[in-house]
């Protein structure tokens, strides 16, 4: 992207610790580009700035590039002899009171490559095999490139197990990938064996979710989760989930991924920009890894005695629903999903890299369908007409695929 300045005068300009564009990767990119700028014999138009300093525009940063500016904007070397300082306001350099109707600048980033054609419903099971190859292939390639090569042990150790009310609660930490440890929790009937549970279900939480499923579970143990930030307790919802444990032979698991719950990053939203950006430049993305999160929650559990042949669904919420759908592609045997107001496209989330150059949610959707039992809960009843067209078409079970509309019956 450099060269392509070229042969217009380019300073490339950076500290010396900098830890998010490190100094030889900096260095790279100049000697690089400068032999771009060798070719058209403009080597005066390209330089290299390196002050001491962090990643920080610093004041030394500036009086570089104002010499820089008046060189090849005014054709002039003065000395500078005005000091770095803040000449305006930012209201003072505001341009509208409100951005035009045809502005195209918020969803710029949609042109700069070209997304995939509407896809087509398979006309036949060796058609569907081999779009559902691609995809997957795709998927591995593409979007989830960041995942460890080799998975590593998962670890698996017991933190506590306690009862309350008649609740079994324990929780079992596992290694993710090296240096990300975290926690799935499992709550079921006091007594009643693992192998003797009907089925489990692995809720994956986002950052709401977690908050209620501490405001929940601190009610009977609040001095197992005594570490956490811990909301206002919710007795209602705690007696509900005991009633439900004492009528089913349920068993209940929950996992945050990172950066959700206990892995919590600073949640202001600069920073939380920042982090998106470290997972970039990793060749991932924040939501990509999460999906990892989830498979190892998955493995974590069934490395529990008696849970392997227990029956696994998998529920979640809004964006992190997308996560746990993708991570249901990649791990056999999940029984069933219910997916709670699930985004009908990637451009709501959750984000992986170049998903939309070949799929989107919907073909997501009918992948997992041919997998599970998939259960989506919204508003209205839109959006899926792909996974549902390819259900007929290639005939599967009629109710695999279900989408249940939670709009109030006086709003319908």
């Amino acid at each position: 992207m450099a060269a392509l300045v070229a042969p217009r005068p380019l300073l490339i300009s950076n500290t010396d610790k900098d830890r998010i564009f490190p100094l030889d990767g900096v260095v790279d990119v100049y000697t690089k580009t400068r032999r771009i700028y060798e070719l058209y014999g403009k080597l005066n138009h390209i330089g290299l700035q390196i002050t001491e300093g962090p990643h920080k525009d610093t004041q030394e940063l500036r009086i570089h590039a104002f010499h820089w500016f008046n060189h090849f904007l005014k054709g002039e070397k003065p000395l500078i002899d005005t000091t770095a300082v803040k000449m305006f306001e930012p209201k003072q350099l505001k341009v509208f009171d409100k951005l035009p109707s045809d502005e195209i600048n918020t969803e710029i980033q949609e042109s700069f490559t070209k997304l995939a054609e509407p896809a087509a419903v398979p006309v036949s099971a060796d058609e569907w095999s081999q779009q559902k190859r691609q995809w997957m292939a795709a998927l591995k390639s593409r979007s989830f490139r960041g995942w460890p090569d080799e998975p590593g042990e998962l670890d698996v150790k017991l933190a506590f197990e306690a009862e309350s009310n008649g609740i079994s609660f324990a929780a079992l930490d596992f290694t993710s990938q090296n240096h990300i440890r975290l926690r799935v929790y499992l709550a079921k009937r006091d007594g009643v064996a693992n192998q003797d549970l009907d089925l489990i279900v692995l809720n994956v939480l986002d950052e709401e979710d977690w908050d209620e499923f501490l405001a929940m579970m601190q009610v009977g143990f609040a001095d197992q989760l005594k570490g956490e930030h811990l909301p206002k307790p919710n007795v209602e919802e705690f007696n509900s989930h005991a009633k439900m444990f004492k009528a089913f032979k349920w068993g209940m698991a929950y996992v945050a991924p990172r950066g959700i719950g206990p892995t919590a990053w600073d949640q202001s939203k600069r920073k939380q920009t920042q982090h998106r950006r470290r997972f970039n430049l990793l060749g991932q993305t924040q939501d990509g890894m999460r999906v990892w999160d989830v498979r190892r929650a998955i493995q974590a559990l069934r490395v529990v005695p008696d849970v392997n042949s227990v029956p696994l669904w998998i529920q979640s919420e809004r964006a992190m629903a997308g996560v746990a759908l993708y991570a249901s592609l990649f791990e056999p045997s999940i029984t069933r999903l219910d997916l709670h107001y699930l985004p009908t496209s990637h451009r709501e989330g959750p984000i992986f890299l170049n998903v939309q150059r070949f799929l989107d949610i919907p073909q997501a959707i009918a992948m997992a369908t041919e997998r599970s039992k998939v259960r989506i809960y919204q508003n209205g009843t839109k959006g899926w007409s792909f996974a549902q067209d390819a259900a007929k078409k290639l005939d599967w079970p009629e109710k695999q695929l279900q989408v249940r509309d939670m709009t109030p019956r006086k709003e319908r």
